[in-house]
């Protein structure tokens, strides 16, 4: 079987799942890490008053000049007024401009401003949105930044999408429990989706366990030490229970066959290998079939780096590479983190380097695309 090129192999498997249909009102206060469903529209003018932007006097003209002190608020300034305000603090009608207090001088119940200045540092009402503009697009991924605009603009709730109801099991024949189950536990671990771990499962319950969760699931992620391709127990056990196993293989090290399939309608990924290897599949064929799932836009997580060391390579193959990130100036420098079969290299590494398959041997100084790891996935 011809091996696909890793990006190739991500969009086919991506496109396998499409968006989960429902949405439903979500407050405020549980809504970070939600997918919006309707574009969020300010119900108040974005801000809702006219304010100073900083600690300091209103003035009723601007600057420079001499302006009387005036002893309370008013509901006007007049052009030779002054009114001492606090950053956030609504001004009176009238005012010009905020000056700092640093810049004014005061003597006597008066205020001398000697010098002009660029900016008035006022904010006025509903300069940043109106009342049914458009706050944040749909298809968003929800956080604390969304929520405080949200929240200014008047709303106490938002629709989002539906979260993916997303079944995750390992199989495991051996009294030992299998590495993979806890990392793809911290790595399905996100807002945008919902899991229920289902455990280990011996391989003769395996087709009796994926009926279960087919049955009241949207997804179903399986991983194991290994699948064994066409001649595995996934691909058996899906055939068994009238699913559809199909065996994809990448142009990747380390790689091991990815099992795609359905029960009825529920879509079901199955990855393999070392933990490692696993934890390389996750971030780059995984996520985005859960990002499609949850109705999130595909996105580019790799970053741009260099090489701080030397490893010779055949070509033919992508290689991700555990890796330790260090800044150097303006530069991301990669270092090794252990070996790609060793579990250690899982705790050392802060992510991958990904060597490209016509890449030759790397040498300090080589381009190198970075990615990061991600807890959660998505």
């Amino acid at each position: 079987m011809r091996l696909k090129p890793w990006d190739a192999l991500a969009r086919e498997i991506a496109g396998l799942a499409s968006p989960v249909a429902g949405t439903e009102q979500v407050s405020l206060h549980g809504a970070s890490g939600r997918v919006l469903a309707e574009p969020l529209l300010a119900a108040l003018p974005l801000p809702g008053k006219t304010h100073a932007v900083m600690d300091g006097y209103a003035l009723g003209a601007p600057p420079p000049g001499r302006y009387r002190l005036a002893a309370s608020p008013a509901e006007r300034l007049a052009a030779d007024e002054a009114l001492a305000v606090s950053s956030g603090e609504p001004v009176p009608a009238g005012t010009a401009s905020v000056v700092l207090a640093d810049r004014a001088l005061v003597k006597d119940g008066e205020i001398a401003v000697s010098e002009a200045q660029a900016k008035d540092n006022i904010r006025r009402r509903g300069e940043e949105a109106e009342p049914g503009a458009i706050l944040v697009r749909a298809g968003k991924r929800l956080d604390a930044r969304h929520l405080a605009l949200a929240a200014a603009a008047g709303l106490r709730s938002v629709e989002a999408r539906r979260r993916p109801r997303l079944a995750l099991l390992a199989i495991c024949d051996a009294e030992t429990a299998l590495p993979h189950h806890g990392i793809f536990t911290a790595l399905l671990g996100s807002r945008s989706i919902s899991v229920t771990d289902i455990g280990s499962v011996r391989s003769a319950m395996l087709e009796s366990v994926l009926l279960r969760a087919a049955a009241s699931h949207d997804a179903i992620v399986v991983v194991a030490e290994s699948l064994d391709g066409e001649e595995g127990l996934l691909a058996k056990a899906l055939a068994g229970i009238g699913g559809e196993p199909v065996v994809l293989r990448g142009a990747l090290k380390p790689a091991k066959p990815i099992i795609t399939g359905r029960i009825g309608a529920v879509p079901l990924l199955g990855l393999a290998g070392t933990a490692y290897a696993a934890n390389v599949a996750a971030h780059l064929f995984l996520r985005p079939w859960l990002m499609s799932l949850a109705g999130l836009a595909a996105d580019d997580p790799f970053l741009p780096a260099v090489a701080a060391f030397s490893r010779s390579r055949g070509q033919g193959r992508a290689e991700a590479l555990p890796v330790r990130m260090r800044r150097e100036g303006n530069q991301l420098l990669l270092d090794p983190a252990g070996r790609f079969g060793q579990l250690s290299a899982l705790a050392a590494m802060d992510g991958f380097a990904l060597a490209g398959a016509d890449q030759g041997a790397l040498e300090p100084g080589v381009p190198l695309p970075y990615h990061p790891l991600l807890m959660p996935l998505i």
